[in-house]
Protein backbone atom coordinates (compact mmCIF):
# COMPACT_ATOMS: atom_id res chain seq x y z
CA UNK A 1 0.00 0.00 0.00
CA UNK A 2 1.18 3.54 -0.75
CA UNK A 3 2.47 5.58 2.20
CA UNK A 4 0.16 8.61 2.36
CA UNK A 5 1.88 10.36 5.26
CA UNK A 6 0.10 13.64 5.97
CA UNK A 7 2.43 16.64 5.85
CA UNK A 8 -0.14 19.42 6.34
CA UNK A 9 -3.83 20.02 6.99
CA UNK A 10 -5.34 23.41 6.21
CA UNK A 11 -8.95 24.03 7.16
CA UNK A 12 -11.05 26.57 5.28
CA UNK A 13 -12.60 29.18 7.56
CA UNK A 14 -15.57 31.26 6.38
CA UNK A 15 -15.55 35.06 6.61
CA UNK A 16 -18.76 37.05 6.69
CA UNK A 17 -16.63 40.18 6.24
CA UNK A 18 -13.33 39.23 4.61
CA UNK A 19 -11.48 42.49 5.39
CA UNK A 20 -12.55 42.57 9.05
CA UNK A 21 -11.70 38.88 9.47
CA UNK A 22 -8.21 39.33 8.00
CA UNK A 23 -7.56 42.23 10.38
CA UNK A 24 -8.84 40.18 13.33
CA UNK A 25 -6.49 37.28 12.68
CA UNK A 26 -3.55 39.60 11.97
CA UNK A 27 -4.18 41.33 15.32
CA UNK A 28 -3.90 37.89 16.94
CA UNK A 29 -0.46 37.39 15.38
CA UNK A 30 -1.30 35.56 12.14
CA UNK A 31 0.37 36.70 8.93
CA UNK A 32 -0.92 36.50 5.38
CA UNK A 33 1.26 34.21 3.25
CA UNK A 34 -0.97 34.23 0.17
CA UNK A 35 -3.78 36.59 -0.81
CA UNK A 36 -6.16 36.95 -3.70
CA UNK A 37 -9.64 38.43 -3.87
CA UNK A 38 -11.28 35.26 -2.47
CA UNK A 39 -8.71 33.58 -0.24
CA UNK A 40 -6.04 34.38 2.34
CA UNK A 41 -3.57 31.81 3.61
CA UNK A 42 -3.07 32.73 7.27
CA UNK A 43 0.06 31.47 9.03
CA UNK A 44 1.40 31.48 12.56
CA UNK A 45 4.59 29.47 12.98
CA UNK A 46 4.01 26.08 11.32
CA UNK A 47 0.22 26.41 11.52
CA UNK A 48 -1.90 27.54 8.60
CA UNK A 49 -5.50 27.91 7.54
CA UNK A 50 -7.36 29.42 4.62
CA UNK A 51 -9.63 32.35 5.30
CA UNK A 52 -12.12 32.57 2.50
CA UNK A 53 -14.41 35.30 1.25
CA UNK A 54 -17.38 33.00 1.54
CA UNK A 55 -20.17 32.84 4.05
CA UNK A 56 -22.99 30.37 4.10
CA UNK A 57 -24.85 30.76 7.39
CA UNK A 58 -25.59 27.09 8.18
CA UNK A 59 -22.05 26.00 7.36
CA UNK A 60 -20.36 28.94 9.12
CA UNK A 61 -22.37 28.47 12.31
CA UNK A 62 -21.29 24.82 12.44
CA UNK A 63 -17.60 25.43 11.75
CA UNK A 64 -15.03 25.61 14.52
CA UNK A 65 -11.34 26.38 14.76
CA UNK A 66 -9.65 25.23 17.96
CA UNK A 67 -6.39 26.99 18.77
CA UNK A 68 -4.22 26.14 21.77
CA UNK A 69 -1.69 28.69 23.08
CA UNK A 70 1.09 28.47 25.65
CA UNK A 71 -0.20 31.31 27.86
CA UNK A 72 -3.76 32.50 27.27
CA UNK A 73 -3.47 35.12 30.02
CA UNK A 74 -0.64 36.82 28.13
Amino acid sequence: MTDLKITDVRPFVPAKNFEVSKAFYEALGWTIKYLDDQLALMANGNHRFYLQRYYQKDWAENSMLHITVVDARA
